[in-house]
């Protein structure tokens, strides 16, 4: 899990915050797929132009600040050198490997009991009649529906034989919104959101102890429940949304906060914001191919935006391993000589990190020192750098630290003391 898949998730959230009445349910099923995808590629995929960069320009450019010696490069190489210890690993692998075990405890449980739910359940006596109902609404009949008198919602369940379950004697007790419900469920089954459903539980265990998986879980199922209601609105007409709202209010169970599962159109593994669902419903509209093409704009710019890494190379990068640096062997005659630079103090000061009170101070420590090469080839390990300060002459080495990529150019960092 890197920063380019948390930078997404939030912008996901904050996307869906603005825009969730106002656009197609597809258009964040995308950005949750993006998400899923940058989520496991294994590699970064760098760019020039992207919001990182933007972010690094602005610290380093704008607010003058050195990214080499600030506290988030500290920490990152503090925790390179922690994951390099064994003994750190083997505690670190214990903690993980016992949050898997204690959340994916959970989701078994649910899983058990989905499946004793199936077995229990028997097919319907009155299926034939169900099964016209989907055909007047250009459905096919290809999903198993059964009953079970240890419900009182909807259920749609199963991968390789879905089916949906209703209450024993539901289309009887319920008929006036009998179609609605089987309408919401077999939208889940349509879309797939119980093979979606395994795939996030497998991420959310994997990832238990982040955050912002935990947000992605609780916002993907909130979605899918949305995307359920518009898709059987779009079947039975926007002149249903007002009976469409009132009937998924008064099914609530009354004891909804001690029986959780007691909610009309429950889906096996999902939880959803009744105000949230109740306002799309209300709000439901046909897109038109204009707005949704223009909708499609969003995941572009969300993707072109934070999917791409930085082309920042820190030395914590290399302690990881995460890049290869292959070292060509050169003759006397091919060692580049050590560049030597005579700098006032206005051109060496943004680079000094420790403030020295005493006119007289022996030494001054540089960080993050800019040298720009015209090729990768001309870098060299040290510069010599001296510097006239209030009438004292400092001299000294500074020790290659980072290198970055500006087009053909390479600037390197370099970082030492110069005493007096």
């Amino acid at each position: 899990m890197n920063i380019s898949t948390i930078c997404i998730i939030i912008t996901i959230v904050l996307l869906r915050k603005i825009f969730l009445y106002k656009i197609p349910s597809f258009i964040f099923a995308i950005l949750w797929g993006l998400a899923f995808v940058r989520l496991v590629i294994p590699f970064d995929i760098t760019t020039n132009y992207n919001f990182y960069n933007g972010f690094f320009y602005f610290i380093q450019n704008i607010l003058h600040i050195s990214l080499y010696s600030s506290i988030f490069f500290k920490i990152t190489t503090i925790v390179v050198q922690l994951m390099q210890n064994k003994l750190f690993l083997c505690i670190l692998l214990t903690l993980w490997l016992s949050g898997v075990f204690y959340v994916g405890k959970k989701f078994v449980i649910t899983f058990l009991g989905t499946l004793k739910l199936r077995r229990s359940s028997i097919p319907m006596e009155n299926k034939d009649d169900i099964y016209e109902i989907l055909e007047s609404y250009g459905l096919s009949k290809k999903y198993l529906l059964c009953e079970n008198e240890n419900i009182v919602s909807p259920v749609a369940c199963g991968i390789l034989k879905p089916m949906i379950i209703f209450p024993k004697d539901f289309c009887y007790t319920h008929s006036e919104i009998s179609d609605q419900a089987l309408l919401h469920e077999y939208m889940h089954l349509k879309y797939h959101h119980q093979v979606i459903q395994y795939i996030l539980i497998f991420i959310v265990m994997i990832n238990w102890f982040n955050p912002f998986i935990w947000l992605m879980y609780h916002y993907i199922n909130r979605d899918m429940e949305v995307a359920c209601d518009r898709g059987a609105l779009k079947l039975l007409g926007k002149e249903y949304r007002e009976t469409y709202a009132l009937q998924l209010v008064h099914l609530v169970d009354k004891d909804y906060h001690e029986r959780p599962k007691q909610v009309v159109f429950y889906n096996s593994f999902s939880k959803y914001v009744m105000k949230e669902r109740i306002v799309a419903i209300m709000r439901f509209k046909k897109f038109s191919v204009t707005a949704a093409v223009v909708a499609t704009l969003i995941p572009l710019g969300t993707v072109s935006a934070f999917g791409a890494g930085p082309h920042y190379m820190f030395g914590s990068d290399l302690q990881s391993g995460k890049y290869e640096i292959t070292m060509d062997v050169k003759t006397d005659n091919d060692v580049l000589p050590t560049p030597e630079f005579t700098l006032s103090w206005e051109e060496i000061a943004p680079y000094v990190t420790e403030s020295e009170s005493s006119r007289a101070a022996d030494s001054i420590y540089v960080a993050g020192y800019k040298v720009v090469f015209s090729s990768v080839s001309k870098v060299t390990d040290t510069v010599d750098v001296s510097v006239k300060r209030e009438g004292y002459t400092y001299k000294g080495t500074l020790y290659f630290d980072d290198l970055e990529m500006d087009g053909s150019n390479c600037i390197a960092y370099y970082s030492g003391t110069l005493y007096r």
